[in-house]
């Protein structure tokens, strides 16, 4: 499993309940999660990762 390239899921909603559910699901499945308030937070967030 090391090999494997892990993912990461942005979740973004102005909703604060909205995004800690789909984060706790997510987390559930073993995938990691980022979460963000906005879409401009969001895009902070995005920009740094490589593709």
């Amino acid at each position: 499993m090391d090999d494997e390239k892990k993912s990461t899921v942005l979740v973004i909603d102005d909703d604060a309940l909205v995004r800690n559910y789909i984060s706790s699901v997510l987390k559930k499945f073993h995938i990691a999660v980022e979460t963000a308030e906005n879409g401009e937070e969001g895009y902070n967030i995005f920009t740094p990762w490589p593709m």
